[in-house]
């Protein structure tokens, strides 16, 4: 059986029935589409659409831009081997990395001739830029594991569910 966080079940019992008597025992608690079986349950926590896009920006229309960003952190991982020293492990790296004035005009010099945004642009949007150059120097610096650890930070969905558990 699957159930939800709180404990409702999202299965129905299907021994001994039919397809179409499976589904025909559906009901309005099991789907946020009640004529529509395949649509899907309805969830315990109903996260809004404004809240998941919110860093949907301009930041995204440009998808070499993102390369350019993981490409800086990498060159940057590199030339400064004292980051490992300094960031001893991914939970220091999320609790205490921050992107200085440098840091920022060397991203953005590094960027600049590979993307059509103006410097109002980069600086209108540099909270979502830090928080994107924070998860390339994840990755850069402890791989995956720091990667995943730097999304789910910023990530409202599995921000969330960490409040369901407690």
């Amino acid at each position: 059986r699957y159930y939800t966080p709180n404990g409702r079940s999202i299965q129905r019992p299907y021994q001994n029935k039919t397809k179409e008597e499976y589904y025909a025992l559906r009901s309005e608690e099991d789907s946020l589409a009640p004529a529509d079986p395949s649509f899907g349950i309805k969830p315990d926590v109903l996260i809004s659409n404004e809240v998941i896009q919110k860093d949907v920006n301009s930041i995204l229309l440009y998808p070499t831009l993102e390369h350019r960003l993981s490409h800086f952190a990498f060159q940057w991982v590199i030339d400064h081997p004292s980051l490992t020293k300094t960031y001893t492990s991914p939970h220091t790296f999320l609790q205490s990395f921050v992107v200085t004035d440098d840091l920022w005009s060397a991203m953005k010099a590094f960027v600049k001739n590979q993307s059509p945004m103006t410097d109002k642009m980069y600086d209108a949007e540099r909270n979502l830029f830090e928080k994107r150059l924070k998860i390339y120097f994840a990755l850069h610096l402890w791989s995956e594991l720091g990667q995943r650890m730097a999304v789910n930070e910023t990530d409202p969905v599995f921000q969330q569910a960490l409040k369901t558990l407690n």
